[in-house]
């Protein structure tokens, strides 16, 4: 392949390359003399008189592949021009794979791709590729000089070097697997492929032995990928800066705890974004605040008339630890925004001015009345009113003010709903949650829309559709409720679709009565119709799948189970299908038998979950045993399951197939800690963070969980240098107000970990910063679930206490004018309980939390907590398996879990 007219060499033209620094060339080795021609012979014979004699030599040469090829190659630079033709000719078929027994179809389409015009090409690209014609489609690219039509041709050939590989594992043929990796384009995530596949084969430390003193064209990058396969952090660091890597060379200092090589590449990289915040990040790197003056420059852009510019001055402010020196600015350019972030944080004051309602005396009902005249008026044009209406009803349902969220919203709803029903019906899907960014609140719509629709079908039909969705499961479920209850108005029956699908607040158990008429309809549903209420079940409870809930769907379902079906995959047995086009998807695919697979192990039924787990490994005519996460998967649960040595072979199949890809490996680690085996997958963290490509769109959030991981495992300087890199990555992104939670987070965990790293060396300095981290969110998620937590482990308790306390009196002042706010309450509850602090006062917000949303999955783990600060395990157990009943599919919950089983009490 030529770029700007010089060839791009494959990975096994690099590994030519170091083999022949490595070791001299030698002579090729000869065909045995005798009875059979040598390839001397057939060189000669090729220009014999005889054409038959002719075709015979060029046959036999064409067999005999690449032990031919160095006599070919003189031949070819020979003088007798009909040698040098057939010579030349047999040269390009080898170079292309092609030999006596290829399908002569795939012979057809690369004459064909020779001849053809660059429109013609990916055409005939895409006809290789479902032909398995993985070689030839490599070297086809290779060779491509259009630079356009290679541009066009990349996402063809984008994977297709490691999935052809894996192919080849499954088959057992190694060799092949080779030699598909070697022919992707010499470039870093090949490098990384073909370096895994040696460590997996045992092949890592002979390579890097070869490689080791090699002078060759793109050795020093190859020992950079041998070594981040190896895990040598320093040898790959060097070997990077070797090969003018900066950007991997600055990760894999970051390994090493120093992030100053990446902001400081970062920062010639991309100096127009990120040109005041990465010296300003270096600054508190190595101890110096900014002051004022220093970040004078950030400031003055918050008033730049380029958004993307006032987004990233906005984002370096929070990422630098300075939110309020940015939050006026929020405020004019974004005022949900600010809200958000300020409702979330617990300054509602602030948050209601961002939205120009006065704190002192708040009138919501104006507020709102303004933005409904406005949907009134234009809906069309109203989109921003139809969030802010949600985003209020939202804060008043959550705060517990259900007087002012009914005068606000009860009278314009209905209003709106008489006089446009497409503006009602757009307000009613973001007051439920759909479609927008808010959680909305269902209150003024389960009063307001049975109200409207009365007795008219069709005026409930656009209810419902905004509610849950223009689909036949939707009208089928509504039909199948008036079936459970024929006596329930509709009214009632619109309240239950509700409440068995988690909308909104549930203090009266609805959802419990409605459920329990379900399972009774179901009971009496003759066999051969059930499969259809089931399926109807799975539709309404599928946004609020309690445990025991989908357990009897499962049962159900597996006892009424047909015969299986012939594969449908077999229907058309000759067409030709790109595999690479299948569904194959990143991660479990969502099929119900990797759906219940969450839920059995959420019930310990790890026998079960392992035979879906071999279940979905058989997917796609089997292709799906290529997926190196699903086999990780299976040996998550056949471990649980106590099948070690059913385990042990699928986890050798991991090691093979995962090839050094980031997000595969984030998959495998993922499928380890889905059964609860937390040190696999902290390794299998570790390389999806040092074997990944930094410019990856990905690989921001890869680290962002990584480093998180450092913090809980007490990592401190891995998790400091892994959070200011990612604090980096964040900056250059101009939605700085959108996400200022999200940053707040990050630099209160990267001043945690600094901290702590250096608690031991420079206790003044590490105690500052901790102040500062506390100051920065005081009663965000950080503090609870880290900060408090670190402290005492620390030692540091009187700092402690004083910082909770600060944090607690806070949240309680909020609590005091808002009683009735269920998650302010649970906050407190979990802060405290966390901070070991206040247990019964904690215990006591917990049961108020919990009175007004009993199945809330977090509130019930807030009681676990509690329990569990207080020495109590079974209490703690308790509490914790409820809360995972309510919530099966949140891992945060089965983790909890095992640690109030297992884990000391904390002091």
């Amino acid at each position: 392949m030529k770029f700007h007219g010089a060839e791009i060499p494959t990975l096994l033209a690099l590994m030519a390359l170091v083999a022949v620094a490595d070791n001299p060339a030698e002579a090729p080795p000869q065909a045995a003399a005798g009875e059979q021609p040598s390839i001397t012979d057939l060189i000669t014979s090729m220009a014999d008189e005889s054409f038959p004699a002719r075709e015979n030599a060029t046959r036999k040469l064409w067999e005999m592949g690449d032990a031919a090829i160095p006599a070919l190659k003189q031949a070819a630079e020979g003088t007798d021009p009909e040698i040098a033709f057939r010579a030349r000719d047999i040269l390009r078929k080898l170079e292309l794979f092609i030999l006596p027994g290829t399908d002569p179809a795939v012979i057809s389409l690369v004459e064909r791709y020779k001849q053809a015009n660059p429109s013609q090409k990916p055409n005939i690209m895409e006809a290789l590729r479902a032909k398995r014609a993985y070689r030839q489609v490599l070297k086809l690219y290779a060779a491509e000089t259009d630079a356009k039509l290679r541009n066009n041709l990349k996402s063809m050939v984008e994977g297709l070097a490691s999935f052809a590989a894996r192919e080849a594992i499954l088959a057992g043929n190694a060799a092949e697997a080779r030699t598909m990796l070697e022919l992707a384009p010499a470039e870093d995530q090949g490098l990384m492929t073909l370096a895994a596949f040696h460590r997996a084969n045992g092949t890592l430390k002979a390579e890097l032995e070869r490689a080791k003193s090699s002078k060759a064209p793109g050795a020093a990058a190859w020992r950079a990928a041998l070594h981040r396969a190896a895990g040598n952090i320093a040898e790959a660091r060097n070997a990077a800066v070797d090969a003018g890597k900066p950007e991997i060379a600055s990760l894999m200092a970051m390994f090493e705890g120093d992030p100053l090589p990446w902001l400081e590449f970062g920062s010639t990289r991309n100096p127009s974004s990120l040109d005041l915040y990465t010296p300003l990040a270096i600054k508190r790197w190595n101890g110096r605040i900014p002051g004022t003056p220093d970040i004078a420059g950030i400031v003055n852009r918050l008033n730049s008339r380029n958004t993307a510019t006032r987004a990233l001055a906005f984002g370096a402010l929070s990422l630098l630890g300075e939110p309020s020196l940015a939050e006026s600015s929020l405020a004019k350019v974004d005022p949900l925004s600010a809200f958000d972030s300020l409702d979330s944080n617990e300054r509602v004051e602030d948050a209601l001015k961002a939205l120009h309602i006065n704190p002192e005396k708040p009138d919501y009902t104006q507020w709102a009345a303004s933005r409904f005249a406005q949907l009134l008026k234009d809906s069309d044009e109203a989109e921003n009113e139809t969030i802010e209406l949600a985003a209020l009803a939202n804060f008043l349902e959550s705060r517990g003010l259900h007087k002012e969220l009914r005068e606000a919203f009860d009278k314009p709803l209905a209003e709106l709903a008489e006089k446009d029903i497409d503006a009602f019906s757009e307000i009613a899907r973001a007051m439920c949650g759909r479609g927008l960014r808010r959680t909305g609140a269902i209150g003024p719509i389960l009063r307001v829309a049975p109200e409207w629709a009365g007795d008219d079908d069709d005026r409930w039909d656009d209810i419902l559709v905004a509610v849950f969705g223009d689909n036949d499961d939707t009208m089928a479920s509504w039909t199948l409720l008036s079936q459970i209850d024929p006596k329930a108005s509709r009214k009632d029956r619109f309240a239950g679709m509700c409440a068995m699908a988690g909308l909104g607040i549930d203090p009266d158990g609805l959802r419990k009565r409605w459920l329990t008429l379900l399972w009774k309809h179901v009971a009496q549903t003759p066999p051969g119709q059930r499969p259809t209420v089931l399926k109807l079940a799975g539709f309404l409870l599928g946004s609020y799948p309690d445990l025991d809930s989908q357990l009897k769907l499962i049962d159900l379902r597996e006892k009424g189970k047909p015969a299986e079906d012939a594969d449908e995959d077999e229907a058309n047995p000759e067409e030709e299908v790109d595999p690479m086009a299948e569904d194959l998807e990143s991660g479990v695919e969502l099929s119900t038998a990797a759906i219940d697979m969450v839920y059995l192990a959420a019930a310990d039924r790890w026998n079960e979950a392992a035979q879906l787990a071999l279940k979905l490994l058989d997917a796609n005519k089997g292709r799906a045993k290529t997926r190196a996460d699903l086999h990780a998967y299976a040996a998550a649960c056949l471990r649980r399951a106590g099948k070690e040595k059913e385990a042990a072979a699928h986890e050798i199949w991991v090691e093979k197939l995962a090839l050094g890809e980031s997000d595969v490996a984030k998959r495998i680690a993922g499928a380890y800690a889905f059964g609860d085996d937390y040190e696999r997958s902290a390794t299998w963290w570790w390389r999806a963070v040092l074997e990944a490509d930094p410019g990856a769109h990905s690989f921001v959030d890869t680290l962002d969980d990584f480093a998180t991981l450092q913090l809980e495992r007490g990592k401190w300087k891995l998790a400091a240098a892994s959070f200011e890199v990612v604090a980096q990555l964040y900056g250059k992104s101009p939605y700085g107000f959108q996400v200022q939670t999200a940053l707040l987070r990050i630099r209160q965990q990267a001043d945690l970990a600094r901290a702590m790293d250096l608690l031991q060396t420079d206790r003044e300095r590490a105690v500052s910063m901790l102040a500062r981290c506390h100051g920065i969110d005081p009663c965000g998620a950080t503090l609870a679930d880290h900060f408090f937590p670190a402290l005492r482990a620390a030692g540091l308790t009187r700092e402690h206490d004083r910082w909770f306390q600060l944090s607690w009196d806070r949240l309680q002042s909020v609590i005091k004018r808002f009683p009735g706010s269920h998650n302010t309450r649970n906050s407190a509850a979990w802060l405290a309980a966390r901070a070991a602090r206040k247990l019964d006062a904690a215990q006591s917000d917990s049961e108020k939390a919990l009175a007004i949303c009993p199945d809330q999955g977090a509130y019930l783990d807030t009681m676990a907590e509690i329990q569990f600060a207080k020495g109590r395990r079974e209490e703690a157990i308790s509490w914790s398996e409820r809360a995972i009943k309510s919530r099966p599919t949140d891992s945060a919950l089965r983790r909890q879990l095992l640690r109030f089983r297992n884990d000391p009490f904390p002091k």
